[in-house]
């Protein structure tokens, strides 16, 4: 073998270890990137289910709820189930719907 064979081996030898340190890093940086993105989305799921949870502990003692506040809910409930969210939460909405409404203006005054 002289050398003009020698080199294109040792160029295609080095691409593709270099292709695969690449593809090695790129698999590692996927993986953290999807793990800390399911640590966000548990995180998130916590903290919509934390917001339905005090709601529902709030109005549920006040025997009311203002329109806008049960929008509100609605809105974190709708999030929630994006996330994951199970029946639990759709039942404190449902309570939540079946208390008396009051206008804003009424609440505040």
């Amino acid at each position: 073998m002289n050398l003009a064979e020698i080199i294109p081996i040792i160029v295609d030898f080095c691409v593709v270890g270099l292709l695969g340190f690449v593809f090695k890093q790129l698999d590692t940086l996927f993986k953290h990137y999807k793990t800390e993105n399911k640590a966000v989305r548990e995180g998130l799921k916590l903290l919509l289910k934390d917001r339905i949870d005090q709601k529902y502990r709030f109005f549920e003692t006040q025997g009311f709820i203002p329109e806008n506040e049960l929008e509100d809910a609605e809105e974190i409930y709708e999030q929630y189930k994006i996330f994951g969210g199970n029946g639990i939460r759709e039942e404190k909405i449902h309570k939540l719907r079946s208390l008396p409404k009051k206008s804003s203006k009424e609440k505040r005054s």
